[in-house]
Protein backbone atom coordinates (compact mmCIF):
# COMPACT_ATOMS: atom_id res chain seq x y z
CA UNK A 1 0.00 0.00 0.00
CA UNK A 2 1.42 3.68 -0.80
CA UNK A 3 2.04 5.86 1.73
CA UNK A 4 0.87 9.17 1.95
CA UNK A 5 3.41 11.93 0.51
CA UNK A 6 3.83 15.01 2.25
CA UNK A 7 5.27 18.45 0.87
CA UNK A 8 6.88 20.75 3.72
CA UNK A 9 7.89 23.95 2.54
CA UNK A 10 9.61 25.94 5.50
CA UNK A 11 12.48 28.21 5.00
CA UNK A 12 13.92 27.78 8.65
CA UNK A 13 16.39 24.56 8.50
CA UNK A 14 15.32 23.75 12.21
CA UNK A 15 12.02 23.93 11.79
CA UNK A 16 12.11 21.77 8.31
CA UNK A 17 14.05 19.17 9.84
CA UNK A 18 11.64 18.66 13.21
CA UNK A 19 8.65 18.64 11.18
CA UNK A 20 10.14 16.12 7.92
CA UNK A 21 11.02 13.87 11.27
CA UNK A 22 7.97 13.55 12.90
CA UNK A 23 6.09 13.10 9.77
CA UNK A 24 8.49 10.72 8.23
CA UNK A 25 8.86 9.14 11.99
CA UNK A 26 4.79 8.33 11.59
CA UNK A 27 5.23 6.52 8.74
CA UNK A 28 4.95 9.25 5.60
CA UNK A 29 6.81 10.04 2.51
CA UNK A 30 8.08 13.67 2.65
CA UNK A 31 9.30 15.79 0.61
CA UNK A 32 11.10 19.57 1.14
CA UNK A 33 10.92 23.01 0.05
CA UNK A 34 12.50 26.32 1.11
CA UNK A 35 10.59 28.71 -0.34
CA UNK A 36 7.73 28.97 -2.17
CA UNK A 37 8.45 28.85 -5.82
CA UNK A 38 10.10 25.44 -4.92
CA UNK A 39 6.82 23.96 -3.36
CA UNK A 40 4.96 24.88 -6.33
CA UNK A 41 7.61 23.56 -8.25
CA UNK A 42 7.72 20.39 -6.64
CA UNK A 43 4.15 19.84 -5.99
CA UNK A 44 3.81 19.67 -9.93
CA UNK A 45 6.25 17.59 -10.46
CA UNK A 46 4.58 14.47 -8.39
CA UNK A 47 2.04 13.22 -6.53
CA UNK A 48 1.47 15.31 -3.19
CA UNK A 49 -1.19 14.21 -0.96
CA UNK A 50 -0.92 16.84 1.52
CA UNK A 51 1.05 20.48 1.68
CA UNK A 52 2.39 22.14 4.85
CA UNK A 53 3.26 25.67 4.02
CA UNK A 54 4.74 28.46 6.01
CA UNK A 55 3.53 32.06 5.20
CA UNK A 56 6.53 33.74 5.51
CA UNK A 57 8.95 32.58 2.87
CA UNK A 58 11.71 33.95 0.66
CA UNK A 59 11.28 33.87 -3.32
CA UNK A 60 7.27 33.37 -3.18
CA UNK A 61 5.65 33.54 0.39
CA UNK A 62 3.21 30.58 1.38
CA UNK A 63 -0.09 32.73 0.29
CA UNK A 64 1.35 33.33 -3.48
CA UNK A 65 2.22 29.42 -3.64
CA UNK A 66 -0.69 28.51 -2.40
CA UNK A 67 -2.56 30.56 -5.34
CA UNK A 68 -0.27 28.88 -7.37
CA UNK A 69 -0.74 25.58 -6.83
CA UNK A 70 -4.63 26.00 -6.80
CA UNK A 71 -4.94 27.53 -10.05
CA UNK A 72 -3.18 23.97 -11.36
CA UNK A 73 -4.74 21.63 -9.03
CA UNK A 74 -8.67 23.06 -7.00
CA UNK A 75 -8.87 20.03 -5.09
CA UNK A 76 -4.74 20.68 -3.53
CA UNK A 77 -5.08 19.89 0.05
CA UNK A 78 -2.97 22.84 1.89
CA UNK A 79 -2.40 23.96 5.70
CA UNK A 80 -0.42 26.91 6.06
CA UNK A 81 1.91 27.51 8.92
CA UNK A 82 2.62 30.64 10.28
CA UNK A 83 4.46 31.89 13.47
CA UNK A 84 2.93 34.81 14.14
CA UNK A 85 -0.85 34.87 15.24
CA UNK A 86 -2.43 37.48 12.60
CA UNK A 87 -6.53 36.75 12.38
CA UNK A 88 -6.32 38.83 9.22
CA UNK A 89 -3.75 36.50 7.89
CA UNK A 90 -5.84 33.02 8.47
CA UNK A 91 -8.87 35.00 6.45
CA UNK A 92 -6.84 35.42 3.21
CA UNK A 93 -5.10 31.85 3.79
CA UNK A 94 -9.05 30.33 4.47
CA UNK A 95 -10.56 32.43 1.55
CA UNK A 96 -7.44 31.01 -0.84
CA UNK A 97 -8.40 27.56 -0.34
CA UNK A 98 -5.99 26.50 2.45
CA UNK A 99 -7.81 23.59 4.52
CA UNK A 100 -6.68 24.63 8.08
CA UNK A 101 -4.08 27.73 9.41
CA UNK A 102 -1.68 26.62 12.53
CA UNK A 103 0.28 28.64 14.61
CA UNK A 104 3.87 27.60 15.28
CA UNK A 105 4.00 28.11 19.18
CA UNK A 106 0.72 26.31 19.60
CA UNK A 107 1.08 22.55 20.54
CA UNK A 108 2.88 20.34 18.24
CA UNK A 109 0.32 18.07 18.78
CA UNK A 110 -1.82 19.89 16.84
CA UNK A 111 0.16 19.44 13.75
CA UNK A 112 -0.58 15.98 13.79
CA UNK A 113 -4.08 16.32 14.11
CA UNK A 114 -4.56 18.73 11.31
CA UNK A 115 -2.65 16.26 9.46
CA UNK A 116 -5.00 13.46 10.88
CA UNK A 117 -8.02 14.99 9.41
CA UNK A 118 -6.44 16.41 6.17
CA UNK A 119 -5.51 12.74 5.33
CA UNK A 120 -8.89 11.27 6.47
CA UNK A 121 -10.66 13.93 4.51
CA UNK A 122 -8.42 12.57 1.14
CA UNK A 123 -8.82 8.90 1.73
CA UNK A 124 -13.00 9.53 1.87
CA UNK A 125 -12.62 11.59 -1.45
CA UNK A 126 -10.68 8.67 -3.07
CA UNK A 127 -13.90 6.22 -1.80
CA UNK A 128 -16.06 8.07 -3.14
CA UNK A 129 -14.30 7.92 -6.35
CA UNK A 130 -13.49 4.97 -6.38
CA UNK A 131 -17.25 3.56 -5.63
CA UNK A 132 -18.12 5.83 -8.75
CA UNK A 133 -21.12 7.51 -6.58
CA UNK A 134 -21.43 9.20 -3.31
CA UNK A 135 -22.91 6.11 -0.75
CA UNK A 136 -24.02 7.05 2.74
CA UNK A 137 -21.66 9.85 2.79
CA UNK A 138 -21.23 12.84 1.91
CA UNK A 139 -18.26 15.63 2.16
CA UNK A 140 -18.80 16.47 5.88
CA UNK A 141 -17.68 12.10 6.20
CA UNK A 142 -21.05 11.26 7.74
CA UNK A 143 -21.16 7.61 7.10
CA UNK A 144 -24.49 5.90 7.64
CA UNK A 145 -27.41 3.15 6.75
CA UNK A 146 -30.11 2.94 8.96
CA UNK A 147 -33.27 4.36 8.64
CA UNK A 148 -32.59 6.88 11.69
CA UNK A 149 -29.89 8.19 9.88
CA UNK A 150 -31.47 8.48 6.79
CA UNK A 151 -34.32 10.74 7.74
CA UNK A 152 -31.83 13.05 9.94
CA UNK A 153 -30.17 13.56 6.92
CA UNK A 154 -33.16 13.92 4.84
CA UNK A 155 -34.23 16.94 7.60
CA UNK A 156 -30.87 18.02 6.72
CA UNK A 157 -30.94 18.62 3.12
CA UNK A 158 -33.96 21.04 4.04
CA UNK A 159 -32.28 22.93 6.50
CA UNK A 160 -29.23 24.16 4.32
CA UNK A 161 -32.20 25.84 1.72
CA UNK A 162 -32.10 28.78 4.25
CA UNK A 163 -28.79 29.66 5.67
CA UNK A 164 -29.77 32.30 8.10
CA UNK A 165 -32.03 30.40 10.67
CA UNK A 166 -30.32 29.48 13.79
CA UNK A 167 -30.09 25.57 14.41
CA UNK A 168 -29.61 23.43 17.53
CA UNK A 169 -28.01 20.36 17.29
CA UNK A 170 -28.75 18.33 20.29
CA UNK A 171 -27.24 14.31 21.17
CA UNK A 172 -24.68 12.46 23.54
CA UNK A 173 -21.23 13.44 23.05
CA UNK A 174 -19.18 11.68 19.97
CA UNK A 175 -22.32 11.52 18.12
CA UNK A 176 -21.09 13.60 15.20
CA UNK A 177 -22.41 16.73 16.01
CA UNK A 178 -19.66 18.80 14.10
CA UNK A 179 -19.91 16.83 11.34
CA UNK A 180 -23.58 17.43 10.91
CA UNK A 181 -22.85 21.03 11.16
CA UNK A 182 -20.01 21.11 8.44
CA UNK A 183 -22.69 18.94 6.45
CA UNK A 184 -24.88 22.08 7.07
CA UNK A 185 -22.51 24.81 6.02
CA UNK A 186 -21.21 22.57 3.14
CA UNK A 187 -24.55 22.47 1.81
CA UNK A 188 -25.12 26.14 2.07
CA UNK A 189 -24.58 29.07 0.02
CA UNK A 190 -22.43 30.13 2.83
CA UNK A 191 -19.95 27.50 2.09
CA UNK A 192 -17.23 29.53 0.45
CA UNK A 193 -16.74 31.59 3.59
CA UNK A 194 -15.14 30.48 6.45
CA UNK A 195 -16.86 27.84 8.67
CA UNK A 196 -15.48 28.47 12.53
CA UNK A 197 -15.85 26.30 15.44
CA UNK A 198 -15.72 27.35 18.82
CA UNK A 199 -15.38 24.98 21.71
CA UNK A 200 -17.76 26.81 24.24
CA UNK A 201 -16.63 24.43 27.50
CA UNK A 202 -12.74 24.65 26.97
CA UNK A 203 -12.83 28.80 27.92
CA UNK A 204 -13.53 30.33 30.66
CA UNK A 205 -16.44 33.37 30.72
CA UNK A 206 -13.62 36.39 30.22
CA UNK A 207 -11.45 34.53 27.22
CA UNK A 208 -15.03 33.45 25.12
CA UNK A 209 -16.22 36.86 25.27
CA UNK A 210 -13.02 37.54 23.99
CA UNK A 211 -12.52 35.02 21.48
CA UNK A 212 -16.08 35.68 20.18
CA UNK A 213 -16.40 39.56 20.18
CA UNK A 214 -12.27 40.78 20.15
CA UNK A 215 -11.42 43.34 22.07
CA UNK A 216 -9.86 46.85 21.51
CA UNK A 217 -6.19 47.77 22.84
CA UNK A 218 -5.69 48.06 26.64
CA UNK A 219 -9.23 46.63 27.46
CA UNK A 220 -7.67 44.62 29.91
CA UNK A 221 -4.25 44.04 30.98
CA UNK A 222 -3.02 41.83 28.45
CA UNK A 223 -4.76 43.81 25.86
CA UNK A 224 -1.95 45.25 23.88
CA UNK A 225 -3.03 44.98 20.71
CA UNK A 226 -6.70 45.04 19.08
CA UNK A 227 -7.68 42.00 18.18
CA UNK A 228 -10.92 40.54 15.76
CA UNK A 229 -13.35 38.37 17.44
CA UNK A 230 -14.08 34.77 15.52
CA UNK A 231 -17.75 36.37 14.97
CA UNK A 232 -16.09 39.09 12.92
CA UNK A 233 -13.38 36.98 11.34
CA UNK A 234 -16.79 34.47 10.00
CA UNK A 235 -18.57 37.34 7.98
CA UNK A 236 -20.70 35.54 5.69
CA UNK A 237 -19.83 32.14 6.78
CA UNK A 238 -21.34 30.10 9.65
CA UNK A 239 -19.90 29.71 13.36
CA UNK A 240 -20.26 26.76 15.41
CA UNK A 241 -20.63 26.55 18.75
CA UNK A 242 -20.46 23.49 20.14
CA UNK A 243 -21.06 22.55 23.75
CA UNK A 244 -23.16 25.89 24.56
CA UNK A 245 -24.86 24.07 27.47
CA UNK A 246 -21.28 25.18 29.02
CA UNK A 247 -21.50 28.62 28.69
CA UNK A 248 -21.13 30.68 31.29
CA UNK A 249 -24.81 32.72 32.17
CA UNK A 250 -23.30 36.36 31.47
CA UNK A 251 -21.84 35.42 28.10
CA UNK A 252 -25.16 33.71 27.17
CA UNK A 253 -27.30 37.76 27.60
CA UNK A 254 -24.11 39.09 25.24
CA UNK A 255 -25.24 36.26 22.65
CA UNK A 256 -28.07 36.76 22.72
CA UNK A 257 -28.15 40.25 22.15
CA UNK A 258 -26.01 39.30 19.01
CA UNK A 259 -27.76 36.37 17.65
CA UNK A 260 -31.35 38.90 17.32
CA UNK A 261 -29.59 41.68 16.05
CA UNK A 262 -26.42 40.63 14.51
CA UNK A 263 -24.34 43.53 16.14
CA UNK A 264 -21.91 43.17 18.98
CA UNK A 265 -19.09 45.53 20.33
CA UNK A 266 -15.48 43.69 21.17
CA UNK A 267 -14.76 44.15 24.48
CA UNK A 268 -13.67 47.30 25.62
CA UNK A 269 -14.94 49.20 22.57
CA UNK A 270 -18.29 51.48 21.92
CA UNK A 271 -18.60 51.10 18.10
CA UNK A 272 -21.49 48.23 16.80
CA UNK A 273 -19.95 45.94 14.52
CA UNK A 274 -22.46 44.20 11.99
CA UNK A 275 -22.07 41.10 10.57
CA UNK A 276 -23.98 38.16 8.60
CA UNK A 277 -23.45 35.12 10.28
CA UNK A 278 -25.43 31.70 10.20
CA UNK A 279 -25.26 30.50 14.18
CA UNK A 280 -24.85 26.43 15.15
CA UNK A 281 -25.15 25.48 18.28
CA UNK A 282 -24.70 22.21 19.90
CA UNK A 283 -25.15 20.59 23.50
CA UNK A 284 -24.69 17.18 24.28
CA UNK A 285 -26.92 18.68 27.85
CA UNK A 286 -30.86 18.61 28.36
CA UNK A 287 -31.34 22.15 27.71
CA UNK A 288 -34.98 22.29 28.61
CA UNK A 289 -33.87 20.84 32.14
CA UNK A 290 -31.04 23.01 32.36
CA UNK A 291 -33.48 25.88 31.75
CA UNK A 292 -35.81 24.67 34.89
CA UNK A 293 -32.67 24.89 37.00
CA UNK A 294 -31.82 28.18 35.78
CA UNK A 295 -28.33 27.05 34.55
CA UNK A 296 -29.82 28.24 31.23
CA UNK A 297 -31.48 31.48 29.88
CA UNK A 298 -34.89 29.95 28.18
CA UNK A 299 -34.96 33.33 25.99
CA UNK A 300 -31.67 32.17 24.80
CA UNK A 301 -32.95 28.46 24.76
CA UNK A 302 -36.03 29.36 22.76
CA UNK A 303 -34.16 31.37 20.21
CA UNK A 304 -30.97 29.16 19.21
CA UNK A 305 -34.71 26.00 18.96
CA UNK A 306 -35.91 27.46 16.02
CA UNK A 307 -34.71 24.44 14.25
CA UNK A 308 -33.78 21.25 16.13
CA UNK A 309 -32.01 18.58 15.40
CA UNK A 310 -31.32 15.66 17.72
CA UNK A 311 -28.70 12.68 16.75
CA UNK A 312 -29.27 9.81 17.90
CA UNK A 313 -26.76 7.49 19.78
CA UNK A 314 -25.06 5.06 17.91
CA UNK A 315 -26.93 2.09 20.00
CA UNK A 316 -30.36 2.74 18.96
CA UNK A 317 -28.53 2.78 15.06
CA UNK A 318 -26.81 0.08 14.71
CA UNK A 319 -26.81 -0.50 11.02
CA UNK A 320 -24.47 1.88 11.23
CA UNK A 321 -22.01 0.26 12.77
CA UNK A 322 -20.43 -2.12 10.25
CA UNK A 323 -20.25 0.71 7.28
CA UNK A 324 -18.77 3.35 9.97
CA UNK A 325 -15.74 0.23 11.17
CA UNK A 326 -15.19 -0.55 7.37
CA UNK A 327 -14.44 3.42 7.12
CA UNK A 328 -12.38 3.98 10.08
CA UNK A 329 -10.64 0.25 8.95
CA UNK A 330 -9.94 1.98 5.51
CA UNK A 331 -8.54 5.15 6.72
CA UNK A 332 -6.08 3.77 9.72
CA UNK A 333 -5.01 0.44 7.07
CA UNK A 334 -4.26 3.19 5.02
CA UNK A 335 -2.26 5.45 7.06
CA UNK A 336 -0.53 2.82 8.95
CA UNK A 337 1.04 1.35 5.68
CA UNK A 338 -1.00 -2.01 6.42
CA UNK A 339 -3.13 -4.15 3.72
CA UNK A 340 -6.39 -4.85 6.24
CA UNK A 341 -8.99 -5.25 4.35
CA UNK A 342 -11.76 -6.91 6.20
CA UNK A 343 -13.61 -7.66 9.53
CA UNK A 344 -14.17 -11.65 10.85
CA UNK A 345 -17.54 -12.32 11.92
CA UNK A 346 -16.61 -13.20 15.61
CA UNK A 347 -15.34 -9.05 15.81
CA UNK A 348 -18.06 -8.08 13.49
CA UNK A 349 -20.37 -9.64 16.26
CA UNK A 350 -18.65 -7.98 19.25
CA UNK A 351 -18.99 -4.75 17.76
CA UNK A 352 -22.31 -5.20 17.11
CA UNK A 353 -23.33 -6.31 20.76
CA UNK A 354 -21.33 -3.56 22.19
CA UNK A 355 -23.54 -0.30 23.29
CA UNK A 356 -21.12 2.57 21.99
CA UNK A 357 -21.09 4.57 25.46
CA UNK A 358 -18.48 6.65 23.65
CA UNK A 359 -20.69 6.46 20.71
CA UNK A 360 -18.73 7.11 17.12
CA UNK A 361 -16.00 8.54 18.81
CA UNK A 362 -15.41 5.11 20.58
CA UNK A 363 -15.85 3.47 17.46
CA UNK A 364 -13.20 5.47 15.39
CA UNK A 365 -10.62 4.77 18.54
CA UNK A 366 -11.57 1.37 18.71
CA UNK A 367 -10.62 0.46 15.26
CA UNK A 368 -7.44 2.44 15.29
CA UNK A 369 -6.42 0.32 18.15
CA UNK A 370 -7.14 -3.03 16.05
CA UNK A 371 -5.42 -1.67 13.09
CA UNK A 372 -1.93 -1.01 15.17
CA UNK A 373 -2.35 -4.03 17.14
CA UNK A 374 -3.30 -6.03 14.27
CA UNK A 375 -1.24 -8.43 11.43
CA UNK A 376 -2.54 -10.06 7.66
CA UNK A 377 -5.65 -8.32 6.26
CA UNK A 378 -8.19 -9.12 8.73
CA UNK A 379 -8.83 -7.00 11.97
CA UNK A 380 -7.38 -9.29 14.69
CA UNK A 381 -10.29 -9.93 17.75
CA UNK A 382 -7.76 -10.22 20.14
CA UNK A 383 -6.15 -6.64 18.72
CA UNK A 384 -9.38 -5.25 19.04
CA UNK A 385 -10.43 -6.46 22.84
CA UNK A 386 -6.99 -5.19 24.23
CA UNK A 387 -7.09 -3.14 27.35
CA UNK A 388 -10.78 -2.86 26.04
CA UNK A 389 -14.05 -2.39 27.37
CA UNK A 390 -15.49 -4.29 24.75
CA UNK A 391 -17.28 -7.21 25.66
CA UNK A 392 -19.37 -10.08 24.21
CA UNK A 393 -22.14 -9.15 26.24
CA UNK A 394 -23.34 -12.88 26.73
CA UNK A 395 -25.41 -11.76 29.91
CA UNK A 396 -27.76 -9.05 28.47
CA UNK A 397 -28.73 -11.63 25.86
CA UNK A 398 -30.42 -13.67 29.10
CA UNK A 399 -33.78 -11.98 28.48
CA UNK A 400 -33.88 -13.60 24.94
CA UNK A 401 -34.18 -16.84 26.74
CA UNK A 402 -37.84 -18.35 27.92
CA UNK A 403 -39.01 -19.50 31.16
CA UNK A 404 -39.82 -23.24 30.86
CA UNK A 405 -42.44 -24.25 32.62
CA UNK A 406 -43.28 -27.16 34.09
CA UNK A 407 -46.29 -28.42 32.33
CA UNK A 408 -43.61 -28.37 28.92
CA UNK A 409 -43.93 -26.21 26.10
CA UNK A 410 -44.02 -26.42 21.97
CA UNK A 411 -39.96 -26.32 21.15
CA UNK A 412 -41.36 -24.37 17.97
CA UNK A 413 -43.21 -22.05 19.89
CA UNK A 414 -40.41 -21.35 21.78
CA UNK A 415 -37.99 -20.51 19.19
CA UNK A 416 -41.14 -18.78 17.07
CA UNK A 417 -41.53 -16.23 20.04
CA UNK A 418 -37.19 -15.87 20.60
CA UNK A 419 -37.16 -14.62 16.35
CA UNK A 420 -40.56 -12.19 17.55
CA UNK A 421 -38.56 -10.86 20.34
CA UNK A 422 -34.98 -10.62 18.25
CA UNK A 423 -36.95 -8.96 15.13
CA UNK A 424 -38.97 -6.43 17.79
CA UNK A 425 -35.88 -5.51 19.36
CA UNK A 426 -33.90 -4.63 15.91
CA UNK A 427 -36.93 -3.01 14.69
CA UNK A 428 -37.70 -5.76 12.27
CA UNK A 429 -34.16 -5.06 10.45
CA UNK A 430 -33.59 -8.64 9.15
CA UNK A 431 -29.78 -8.50 9.19
CA UNK A 432 -29.92 -7.36 12.97
CA UNK A 433 -32.36 -9.95 13.96
CA UNK A 434 -30.28 -12.76 12.38
CA UNK A 435 -27.09 -11.35 14.10
CA UNK A 436 -28.72 -11.17 17.63
CA UNK A 437 -29.83 -15.11 16.71
CA UNK A 438 -26.49 -15.99 16.04
CA UNK A 439 -27.69 -16.93 12.40
CA UNK A 440 -27.87 -16.20 9.11
CA UNK A 441 -30.27 -13.99 7.23
CA UNK A 442 -31.27 -16.30 5.06
CA UNK A 443 -31.80 -19.13 7.61
CA UNK A 444 -33.77 -16.60 9.44
CA UNK A 445 -36.22 -15.77 6.41
CA UNK A 446 -36.74 -19.66 6.30
CA UNK A 447 -37.97 -19.39 10.06
CA UNK A 448 -39.39 -16.40 9.46
CA UNK A 449 -41.86 -18.26 6.52
CA UNK A 450 -42.60 -21.24 8.56
CA UNK A 451 -43.86 -19.83 10.97
CA UNK A 452 -45.75 -16.77 9.23
CA UNK A 453 -43.65 -13.91 10.54
CA UNK A 454 -43.53 -11.96 7.49
CA UNK A 455 -47.00 -10.61 7.65
CA UNK A 456 -46.37 -9.80 11.90
CA UNK A 457 -43.23 -8.02 11.77
CA UNK A 458 -44.74 -4.26 11.21
CA UNK A 459 -47.36 -4.66 13.37
CA UNK A 460 -45.53 -3.95 16.87
CA UNK A 461 -48.13 -5.07 19.12
CA UNK A 462 -48.23 -8.65 17.03
CA UNK A 463 -44.49 -9.04 18.46
CA UNK A 464 -45.63 -10.96 21.79
CA UNK A 465 -42.75 -11.66 23.98
CA UNK A 466 -43.00 -14.90 24.89
CA UNK A 467 -43.73 -14.07 28.95
CA UNK A 468 -47.34 -13.03 27.29
CA UNK A 469 -47.80 -16.36 25.59
CA UNK A 470 -46.97 -18.15 28.72
CA UNK A 471 -49.23 -16.86 30.53
CA UNK A 472 -51.92 -17.39 28.08
CA UNK A 473 -51.07 -21.08 28.79
CA UNK A 474 -49.69 -21.28 25.07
Amino acid sequence: MNKFKILIADDEELILWSMEKKLSKKGFDVVVATNGREAVEKYSAGHIDLVLMDYMMPVMNGLDALNEIRKKDKSAMVIIITAVNDAEAAVKAMKCGALDYIIKTQNPEQLLTSVDNALETIISRQQTQANGAVSGCNNADIVYASEKMKNLISIVSKVVVSDTATLLLQGESGTGKNLISRAIHNGSSRSNRLFVEVDCSSLSSHLLESELFGHEKGSFTDAKLQKQGLCEIAEGGTIFLDEIGEMDINIQAKLLKFIEEKKFRRVGGTKDIHVDVRIIAATNKDLATAVKRNEFRSDLYYRLNVIAIRIPPLRDRKDDIMPLAMHFLNIYSRKSGKSITSIPYDVEKALFEHDWPGNIRELKNVIERGVLLSSGQSLDKDALFYESELTNHVDEKKDLAPMFMESGISLEKVESNIIEQALHRSEGNQSQAARLLNIGRDCLRRKMKKYGLFDRIDNDDALLIFSAACEKGT
